[in-house]
């Protein structure tokens, strides 16, 4: 179904920005383009953009257009995108059946993706709504900025519901793994700024969930620099295909566009993807924040998805290349735009513990290279127990008392249970351990924190931040 935008309403659209912001070059309106999603179960209207309220917005003094230097730690991460990680998100979540909106398998899907983000320690919620007959629940998972202090947010997102009868691997399968695949990269740094990961539901029914979901955020004054939505970015069949991206916008946000496309030249060696700015779409989410005056763009694949709501949407027509870079740029374009970021002291690799059978957490420890040579500890602390030594900041205390607690006695702190768990950093200011279950836990040790920390000796001058690991019992 299709319907589209009138060319009054775009005449105007056009030329209140053009009277409104001098010097600001307008972005062509694409009125007629058989090359984007619409969504596939309308119920309501299609939506519209009050150009009032869009010329309250203005491009974000984030929105650098100038050259930029290739940074080594975004190469780092372009390079952390690969096909694998996004085949194996991608498989599970296609194994759900249809993910209609309001069905078990949607709501299955959604627990997924909710405890995947859960899995990475981001602060996680479900967002309920309910519009135009409709209920459903959103998955937003946040990395707070590291001091605290910063209202400033930066959205990643991609609706998780499908049509009937269709897996949806690339609609929009694709755009919600993309979102998984970045935070999992990001979660083991800290920014200056918010970042947060939205998927959403509803979408096939006429963008419900970010319609409910972007009004809340106007209301509740949300600091929304930019919003990247990711709608269908794995399907490609030719080499062309697979080397080009479409970003839509309004002119507003025409220079998230831009920097997008300054990013691509910069890293084109990592991604090999060239930018099509394609005008205004509204078939996807990103509406949903245009029309409440937040600035928010709309990358899809170059060539439209044959077997687009069908059967056939499914893994076996995934270019995993062309997911790879598109994804990729996303990532790119999201911390070039935020700026500086830095590795956390402390590093997990999971943040759950299974109860029911020997489990692995691997620690990643990096007090940087002014800290190098030095003997470190890693504390520990359970939730419920006696506390130990506290140190610096009270972020953590030793010994960790498993007794009557796990059923786990630890005699020495580098035990098969705590491995490395004490020793030097190396030249780089880093080092790793890990905290080894070796069998099942005490049942009602379900649902308990495990706190760790680490501390550099000789003084202890040098604390880390703190990480929680839960027992759960999957």
């Amino acid at each position: 179904m299709k319907k589209l935008i009138g060319t009054c309403s775009i005449c105007f659209l056009f030329f209140a920005f053009i009277l409104a912001v001098p010097g600001l070059q307008a972005n062509p309106q694409v009125t007629d383009d058989p090359d984007r999603p619409i969504p596939g179960e309308m119920v309501i209207p299609q939506p519209t953009i009050d150009p009032a309220l869009r010329l309250q917005s203005h491009p974000s003094s984030f929105g650098l257009t100038g050259p930029m230097t290739t940074s080594a730690n975004v190469v780092d991460l372009i390079y952390q995108i690969d096909e694998a990680l996004l085949q194996s998100y991608l498989e599970a979540l296609v194994s759900f059946p249809p993910r209609v909106t309001g069905s078990q398998a949607c709501k299955d899907a959604r627990k997924y993706i909710y405890e995947e983000y859960e899995k990475l320690g981001l602060d996680v919620r479900y967002h309920n709504w309910s519009y135009s007959g409709y209920t459903g629940q959103n998955v937003e998972a946040t990395i707070h900025d590291k001091n605290g202090t910063n209202d400033e947010l930066f959205l990643v997102v991609g609706h998780y519901d499908a049509v009937s009868g269709s897996p949806g691997a690339d609609d929009n399968g694709s755009g919600t793994v993309a979102c998984l695949a970045i935070a999992k990269i990001l979660s083991a740094f800290e920014f200056d700024y918010n970042v947060r990961f939205v998927n959403f539901d509803g979408e096939e029914q006429g963008l419900l969930g970010s319609h409910e979901y972007a009004k809340d955020a106007k209301a509740k004054g949300d600091n929304i620099v930019a919003v990247l939505n990711a709608d269908m970015i794995a399907y490609a069949i030719t080499t062309s295909h697979e080397t080009n991206v479409k970003v839509y916008d309004d002119t507003a946000s025409k220079w998230i566009t831009t920097f997008t496309d300054n990013v691509a030249k910069q890293y084109y060696s990592q991604i090999n993807l060239d930018v099509i700015a394609a005008g205004y779409s509204w078939g996807s989410d990103h509406t949903s924040f245009l029309q409440n005056g937040f600035d928010a763009v709309f990358y899809h694949e170059y060539k439209f998805n044959d077997y687009y709501h069908s059967p056939q949407d499914n893994l076996a027509h995934i270019n995993y290349l062309y997911y790879k870079r598109c994804t990729q740029l996303v990532l790119a374009t999201l911390v070039e735009l935020g700026g500086p970021f830095s590795a956390k002291p402390l590093y997990a690799n999971n943040y759950t513990l299974d109860s029911r059978s020997a489990d692995t957490v691997g620690f990643y420890l990096d007090a940087e290279a002014v800290n190098a040579n030095r003997n470190y500890l890693l504390l520990a602390s359970a939730s419920g127990t006696v506390p130990g030594i506290a140190l610096p900041g009270g972020l953590a205390t030793m010994p960790l008392n498993w007794d009557n607690v796990t059923d786990l006695v630890v005699m020495n702190i580098n035990s098969p249970v705590f491995s490395q768990f004490m020793g030097t950093l190396d030249a780089n200011g880093e080092a790793t351990a890990q905290l080894n279950t070796l069998g099942a836990l005490d049942p009602a040790t379900v649902g308990m924190d495990l706190y760790f920390a680490f501390a550099c000796n000789g003084p202890w001058d040098f604390v880390s931040n703190p990480v929680a690991v839960e027992i759960v019992n999957y």
